[in-house]
């Protein structure tokens, strides 16, 4: 129980941290006139279609692994995308 409470309490972390950050991006490069449709699109595409994808794509590696296989794929997929943040970072600095 103990590392599953853990990751809840830092999935809440991240996800109090992600979405002003997110929605601070969309208004600092949107035009003026389109930030409500920047804004739109983020939560479309990330809670609805980005949802649907992760649930569709676990869902397929869950029936043919079970849910090891399920945890096993979201967590190198969280080890790439931190990966891909902590490059993008480096470059943006040089």
């Amino acid at each position: 129980w103990q590392p599953v409470m853990a990751m809840f309490f830092i999935h809440g972390i991240v996800i109090a941290l992600f979405i002003p950050s997110a929605i601070h991006l969309i208004v600092e490069n949107s035009p003026a006139d389109k930030k409500a449709i920047g804004m739109t699109l983020y939560y479309s595409l990330g809670s609805g279609l980005g949802t649907a994808v992760c649930q569709f794509i676990s869902g397929n590696i869950y029936d043919a692994g079970g849910v090891k296989n399920v945890y096993m794929f979201m967590g190198i997929f969280a080890v790439v995308a931190f990966g891909t943040a902590i490059i993008g970072r480096w470059q943006k600095k040089t």
